[in-house]
């Protein structure tokens, strides 16, 4: 059901009791109010907004097909992520030192995705920590205030990136740089393929995981094998396989360990799988 605001605006109602606080959250980060359009090349727009502070306009509605379609496009936001850190260091590593450079580049990735992604690894942690049944650990995610579980998990998560960074060859580094993001945001489409949703309320994550088709898997991997291999070839496919390989075993651990994943879930696996990729490309290139 929509309704049409004074400005010709279309905007897209749910019941709440199938999305839970989704549209809260898309309008949080302002992309509440959208008008209907169809086709996976027109969800590009709204990928950006969803993991990034950055906003292109867009005539895409914010609907469960919309969102999960716009994950077709996370390698390659993830790519333009990549492209934003290379030149930052870049512009920086000319004048800073390189473990400097590093921990800037790492919390320029944070401020430029919200912390979302680390929200999620520490709420999930939190959780995984903390609850020994599926609901506890699901009600402790829920909560808004961060554990000991929580602090040590984005602590470590920041720590490891910037050794990881600092640690890259530099012959490497700018190609390192520009992939690592890509492979965490293809994991996160990977995960949601095919699970299932942990909360029976919904919430964030939702409509990613009960929406989520066979071509916007397709589109995702195509774009990332594409990338992969242009930027680090063989080395690239390698570290690929791995990064999937790993992302399955986490799919198969939070189906056992929650029952399946939240949006707060693939947070954490992006986060899990930046840190897997860059240590990769410093043992592989």
């Amino acid at each position: 059901m929509s309704k049409e605001d004074k400005s010709g605006i279309i905007l897209q109602t749910v019941p709440r009791s199938n999305v839970g606080y989704f549209y809260a959250k898309m309008k949080w980060i302002g992309i509440d109010k959208v008008k209907k359009t169809s086709g996976v090349f027109l969800t590009f727009p709204l990928a950006v907004r969803l993991l990034t502070i950055f906003s292109i306009p867009s005539k895409t509605r914010v609907d469960e097909e919309s969102v999960a379609g716009s994950m077709a496009w996370f390698p390659v936001v993830g790519f333009i992520i990549g492209l934003l850190l290379a030149g930052l260091w870049l512009l920086l590593g000319v004048r800073f030192p390189p473990f400097l450079t590093s921990l800037v580049v790492v919390s320029f990735l944070a401020i430029i995705t919200r912390g979302l992604h680390l929200d999620g690894l520490s709420d999930t942690i939190d959780g995984l920590g903390g609850g020994y049944t599926r609901e506890r650990r699901l009600e402790i995610m829920k909560d808004s205030h961060v554990g000991a579980f929580g602090v040590i998990a984005i602590v470590f998560a920041i720590l490891f990136k910037t050794f990881a960074i600092y640690g890259l060859p530099e012959r490497t580094r700018m190609e390192a740089l520009i992939l690592f993001p890509v492979l965490s945001r293809f994991a996160m489409v990977l995960v949601a393929w095919k699970s299932r949703y942990a909360r029976r309320e919904g919430g964030l994550g939702r409509n990613y995981v009960e929406y989520l088709d066979g071509k916007t898997l397709v589109f995702a991997l195509v774009s990332t094998i594409a990338i992969a291999g242009f930027l680090l070839f063989p080395t690239g496919f390698i570290v690929l396989v791995i990064v999937i390989a790993a992302s399955l075993g986490m799919s198969a651990f939070f189906r056992i360990t929650l029952g399946g994943v939240t949006g707060d879930v693939l947070g954490a696996v992006n986060e899990l799988s930046e840190i897997l990729g860059l240590l990769l490309l410093v043992l592989m290139t």
